[in-house]
This record gives C-alpha cells, sequence and structure tokens, in this order.
C-alpha cells in the first residue's frame, strides 16, 4: 500500500512539473511564498530556479543539472575526466588535419569535421546488447534526443529550455579546443549564443491541435549570415582567420532527406569579406551570389552523422532545409554554439569560468550555474523571437522577469540588445492582436485590451528612446496575424524604469522568485499597503545564519553513502583508480 502510494504520489508530482513546463509556455508561471504547512515536494515542483525540479525531470533521461560528482573532483581528476566527455578524444585530432580544416574555413568559409569516436552505425538501437555497443557520444546524444521530444511533444516547450542540463556545457566545453584550432587560436573562446532545434515535418493533427504552437512549427532557418559587423574585414584577422565561428552539431544524423546545413562557399560570395550593399534593395545577398544557373551548382549540402559536426564562419551564408515531405523518419535534432573572440563580440555571460569549487585560484568550474542558464535561454528566446514566436504576451513577459534576474551577470552590450528585441517583440504581438481584432469594440476583455493597448504605448516610447540614444535604428513594423491571447495582469505592465525613473514601482512576490527584488523588499511593499488599509504590519525576516560546511568530510560522508555506491564505482573506473 505504501509503495502503491509512493508511486501515485511520484505520478502526481511528474505531472505538476510537465504543468508547470506548459505554464512557461503559456506564461502563465506564478510563484507565491509557501507557509510552514505547506508540501515541500509540491513547492519544488513549480520552482523553476530548483535543480531538484530539473533534476527530477532529467531523471528518466539520464540527465542532471550541476551533478554533485563533477564538483567532488579535484583539478587533476576533473581534466582527467574531461578527456573522455561526450566520447570525445583529442587524441585523434592530428595537427596535419586541423590545419587542413583550417585552410577550409579561411577559404571555404566552413568545413566538416569529427568530433567524437562513434560507430559507424548511428541507428537508435533496441536491444540492450547493441545499446551497449554505442559509444558514450552516440548514448549522450540519444539521452538528449529523448529530452528534446519529450520537451516538444508533452510540453510544447522551445527545445532551447533544454540547455539547462549539464550534457550541452560539457560538449561546448570539450568543443571549444576543436573551433580554436580550426578558426584561429584561443582567443575563440565560447560566447554562450546556443540554441536546439527539432525540425519535424508539420502534419494537419498538429496545426489543429496546435498544443506545442513554437516547436510544432518548428523550421529550421532560412539563408542568412550570423553577424552583420559594420566594418566586416575587421571581423578577421590579419591571415583572414575569422573572429566569430559556429559549430552545429547533429543530435541525430542530418540528411537531405529529414534537414541539414546548406552553404554558400566564399569564393562565390563577393560580401563575405567585402560586406553588404544594405542601400541595394533590388537584390539580397544571396540573389548577387546566384547571378546564373551555373552559380546553382555552387550550393553544398553538408549532411552530418551523429559524431560529426559543421564550422563555420559569420560571415557565411547558411540555411536549414526542410524535410522531405513525405518523410517519416527521426527529426533533425541539434544544438549549436557561438565563439568569438572578445575584441569582435564579448561572451554574454561575464563570468564566464563559473564558480569557484577550491582555494585555488586557478581551479574554477567552467559549467554556468543553473540561473545563469535559465537567463540565457529566456534570453534566447527574446533574441530570436521572430523565429521562435512567443505564444502570447504573458509568455513574453515572463521571458523578460527571467532575463531581468541576471542583469549582475549578463554582458552589458548582450542586456541592450534583449531590451531591444523585447521591445520588438511587444510590438510585434500588440499589431498582430490589432489587425486580427481590427477597430471592433468589444464588451468582454475591455480591461485586457486597455492593458495591450499600455504594453504597446509603453513598447513605442522605449522605443523611440532607444533611438534617441543611437540604438535600435531599425525596427520593423510589419505585422502578422497571430492567435488570440490574454494580456498578463501584471502591476508593472513594462519595467521600462530606465525611460521613466519617476514611475513607482510595485515589488511583487515573482520579483523575489526572479531575484529582482529581496524578500526585504516584498514585505516593505506589502506593509505599505497594510497601513493603507489599517492591518498589522509584517514583521521582517531575521537575519539567517550562514553554515559553513567542512568540504572534505562532507563528501567524504557522501562517499560512504549506499546509494551513491555505483556512482562512485564508475568515477573510479573513468580516472582508473583501483578499489
Amino acid at each position: 500500500t505504501k509503495t502503491t502510494g509512493k508511486r501515485a504520489r511520484e505520478k502526481e508530482l511528474r505531472l505538476k512539473r510537465i504543468q508547470t513546463l506548459r505554464d512557461i509556455r503559456d506564461g502563465n508561471l506564478r510563484h507565491s511564498f509557501k507557509n510552514d504547512d505547506d508540501d515541500h515536494d509540491d513547492e519544488d515542483s513549480r520552482n523553476i530556479f530548483s535543480e531538484q525540479f530539473w533534476n527530477h525531470i532529467g531523471r528518466e533521461f539520464h540527465l542532471k543539472v550541476n551533478d554533485g560528482l563533477d564538483s567532488l573532483l579535484t583539478k587533476e581528476a576533473r581534466v582527467k575526466a574531461d578527456a573522455h566527455a561526450f566520447g570525445i578524444e583529442q587524441e585523434t585530432f592530428v595537427q596535419e588535419l586541423m590545419q587542413e580544416h583550417s585552410r577550409r574555413v579561411k577559404e571555404d568559409g566552413y568545413t566538416r569535421v569529427s568530433i567524437a569516436e562513434t560507430a559507424k552505425e548511428n541507428e537508435l538501437f533496441s536491444s540492450k546488447r547493441e545499446y551497449e555497443r554505442k559509444s558514450g557520444f552516440q548514448r549522450e546524444c540519444q539521452h538528449l534526443t529523448e529530452m528534446i521530444e519529450f520537451l516538444d511533444e508533452k510540453c510544447g516547450l522551445n527545445p532551447t529550455w533544454s540547455l539547462v542540463f549539464d550534457n550541452y556545457w560539457v560538449l561546448a566545453r570539450r568543443v571549444e579546443k576543436i573551433v580554436q584550432e580550426i578558426s584561429g587560436g584561443k582567443e575563440n573562446r565560447l560566447n554562450f549564443d546556443a540554441l536546439v532545434w527539432r525540425v519535424r515535418n508539420v502534419n494537419e493533427e498538429d496545426e489543429k491541435r496546435g498544443e506545442s504552437n513554437n516547436t510544432a512549427t518548428m523550421t529550421a532557418f532560412t539563408p542568412h549570415r550570423d553577424r552583420q559587423p559594420k566594418d566586416t574585414r575587421k571581423s578577421f584577422r590579419e591571415d583572414e582567420s575569422p573572429k566569430y565561428c559556429t559549430i552545429w552539431i547533429p543530435l541525430t544524423n542530418a540528411t537531405c532527406e529529414n534537414s541539414c546545413l546548406y552553404v554558400i562557399p566564399r569564393k562565390c560570395d563577393e560580401g563575405y569579406t567585402e560586406g553588404d550593399d544594405d542601400t541595394d534593395l533590388e537584390k539580397t545577398p544571396l540573389e548577387k551570389c546566384l547571378k546564373d544557373k551555373k552559380a546553382y551548382q555552387n550550393i553544398t549540402a553538408c549532411p552530418v552523422d551523429v559524431g560529426e559536426a559543421v564550422v563555420f564562419t559569420h560571415r557565411t551564408i547558411h540555411w536549414g532545409s526542410k524535410p522531405r515531405d513525405n518523410y517519416q523518419g527521426e527529426p533533425r535534432v541539434n544544438v549549436s554554439f557561438g565563439f568569438s573572440d572578445d575584441s569582435f563580440e564579448k561572451a554574454y555571460l561575464k563570468n564566464r569560468n563559473g564558480v569557484k569549487v577550491t582555494e585555488d585560484a586557478e581551479d574554477v568550474q567552467s559549467l554556468p550555474t543553473l540561473k545563469e542558464r535559465l537567463v540565457l535561454i529566456a534570453s534566447q528566446m527574446i533574441a530570436y523571437h521572430e523565429r521562435f514566436p512567443p505564444k502570447n504576451f504573458k509568455a513574453l513577459k515572463l521571458l523578460k522577469k527571467i532575463h531581468d534576474a541576471g542583469k549582475s551577470f549578463l554582458d552589458e552590450r548582450y542586456r541592450e540588445i534583449i531590451e531591444t528585441e523585447y521591445i520588438r517583440a511587444t510590438s510585434m504581438l500588440a499589431g498582430r492582436r490589432k489587425n486580427e481584432n481590427g477597430d471592433d469594440e468589444d464588451e468582454e476583455g475591455d480591461d485586457d485590451d486597455d492593458n495591450e493597448d499600455d504594453e504597446l504605448d509603453n513598447a513605442l516610447d522605449a522605443m523611440l528612446d532607444a533611438k534617441a540614444k543611437g540604438r535600435g535604428d531599425d525596427f520593423e513594423d510589419d505585422y502578422e496575424e497571430e492567435d488570440d491571447d490574454e494580456f498578463a495582469n501584471d502591476p508593472n505592465p513594462d519595467d521600462y524604469s530606465d525611460s521613466d525613473p519617476e514611475r513607482p514601482y510595485e515589488v511583487t512576490e515573482e520579483d523575489v522568485f526572479f531575484g529582482n527584488a529581496t524578500e526585504e523588499e516584498i514585505i516593505t511593499a506589502k506593509n505599505i499597503h497594510r497601513r493603507s488599509i489599517g492591518k498589522e504590519e509584517l514583521p521582517m525576516p531575521k537575519e539567517r545564519e550562514v553554515s559553513r560546511v567542512n568540504v572534505r568530510e562532507h563528501w567524504s560522508e557522501y562517499l560512504k553513502r549506499p546509494e551513491n555506491k555505483e556512482k562512485v564505482d564508475d568515477a573510479k573506473k573513468l580516472l582508473g583508480i583501483k578499489s
């Protein structure tokens, strides 16, 4: 009976966590302070800033957030463990091969490279024996692919939210060395411009159901360049190596059938190093590359299997193809990471080395914290809102609240970009609503319409303010139709405190949840209201004592626990430590 009750409770909590993920999609995520009598598990089933929340979700997919075992390793042990992360073996990359890839990047703007030792067959094996034959890299990719399918089809959430898990950042740390070898040295470091795709055919059921909104209709990007610098030549070094590169890594085989990358080689692209003529409104950069029928033969497909990757520069015109209409196989799933020279573009996260692990000044844990990952994901969703449109105003505002929680550790220039894109996204959603409804007056939902009008006015004011400061000169004002939605009932409908410093700001409990206000500020705001209605003020929280933990004793106790024996044995085997 106890077992049955426990399983029922676990199932109930799992459903609550799935609902929380759907609430992120819909912008309905809310947080309130729990009472002492509240169930701690219920609280964790709603707290997306809790590692426990994500670890519960990732458990069935063998994925974790800030795995404690990684933190306990010494500096030397972690370096050794890194050599085996994702099955990537640095020894396989001989210097001559790296030089050849470097030459291709300089001459062609792209190259295909092997990043992992994998079995020749990359199918998802069904039997246990075949599964064990797969490389560590293939198993990691399969786990991530299954998680992405869960987020997409069960929760309707953009696959980029899977970046909360450690596996991506271990992979990014490993391939950084490969990208540096190919693109001109250690100056090109991870800048945290990361995205995840799951490209699949859209069937009629998906369109009618509409549950996945921003993922059911996910398509590959159309032809584009990753960066448009004012001085294109300065974005390359004297030896013509690029100051920005992207590595495009498939988690399932990317083929011409299910979607893969296509590129225009540098030799066919006159705007590659010279820059594009913004005054030419007749032809796009792609059209200039395809001057005649023969030029179309220069378009190059880049199919890659699991264990391979495509590395290309910021000036290479590239796009993803549409899956074949009657294709019934696995979707194309991939992740991309950007790497940049700080002189060209600084990393989005200021503290690129993460948190300190020991007293050794050089011993740092390079994986970003959970909060950094969540802020980065929300910011990327705002930055790419045209490609991944939020479901409604509430969803957009939720992303902005999470983004605001990272003001202390996001690069200033990146923050400016996100603020600008948020204004554009707000204007776009408001315009779509106005185009859909026209000028007809509705008796119902007048308050929501007023809120949307206020939000649009705030967006336009901030847009003008940004233009006055020399930013945001190319705001778009062409609107497309969008599904009907309700605007968030939020006491802070804009958050543009910089453009209106005199406007009083009402602190809410959500501000504490998203890290935008302290608990003391919340209680102060509450007490102002309580005084106005003649109620007794709430007491301020007592100063909490900081507990000091003996790290050696903590991990010694951790290693002795029976439930951790399998982890410890795996770590010893990985590091070559005999029992």
